[in-house]
């Protein structure tokens, strides 16, 4: 008889990298405050991967991962993330943090991250891109 687990993390395939080994790393880095171990270990991820990590844990998990990382946090893997889990990680980012984080996305995952923030928020993330992106975006 085949046992079917119930873990998400059980489910993922044998070539996905985020194993529940590295789940349980990440956690244990950022509870340690180790925000240099949480880059080493994230860094050599694809932003899906990352998004993966961030979706697999619980809110609180996930608030105390990226305020440890700030502006370190992967704008690219934002973008990757399930609109309510993006939702969730964009309303615990200081806006200087969430301005930094999108500095180096593209256009349209700028407008696609920013587009559902309220209007004071859109404007201060927009105030700190340069001209021609923040034009490109509100366009």
């Amino acid at each position: 008889m085949v046992q079917t687990s119930t873990d998400p993390a059980d489910q993922l395939p044998d070539n996905n990298p985020v194993t529940r080994e590295l789940v349980e790393a990440v956690l244990e880095t950022v509870e340690a405050q180790d925000k240099e171990g949480v880059i080493a270990l994230l860094d050599p991820l694809h932003p899906a991967d990352v998004a993966d990590i961030i979706e697999q844990i619980d809110r609180a998990e996930r608030k105390a991962l990226v305020v440890l990382l700030g502006a370190d946090l992967n704008g690219a893997a934002l973008s990757e993330l399930e609109e309510g889990v993006r939702d969730e990680v964009i309303s615990d980012l200081p806006d200087e943090v969430l301005a930094a984080v999108v500095q180096d996305l593209e256009t349209d995952d700028v407008v696609y991250l920013t587009e559902d923030l309220e209007e004071p928020k859109q404007q201060r993330i927009l105030r700190s891109l340069d001209d021609i992106d923040r034009i490109a975006v509100e366009q």
